[in-house]
């Protein structure tokens, strides 16, 4: 298993209300990171985040879920010395 240094880890963290696109954007950002081959869309039962079969049927997100995607734009971002966006 690879050993990550704290400062090369990033957590971002999807935050909103009931059916404002948190499992889309999601979907969306794990396909376009290349983290997955397909886009998801959780009106077709598919997405990554909703595994549960009551998920699945519902086409809805009931409990939270971690996905993970290893980047290099991260790593390119630090060694460039640039600072994240504060809140």
């Amino acid at each position: 298993m690879k050993v990550y240094e704290t400062s090369d880890i990033r957590n971002v963290a999807l935050v909103g209300h009931g059916h404002s696109g948190k499992t889309a954007l999601t979907g969306a950002l794990l396909f376009t990171s290349g983290a997955t081959p397909r886009l998801t869309r959780p009106d077709e039962g598919n997405t990554i985040t909703d595994f549960d079969d009551e998920e699945i049927a519902r086409k809805i997100t009931i409990s939270s879920a971690v996905a993970d995607k290893v980047s290099r734009f991260f790593r390119g971002l630090a060694r460039k010395g640039a600072a994240p966006a504060s809140a």
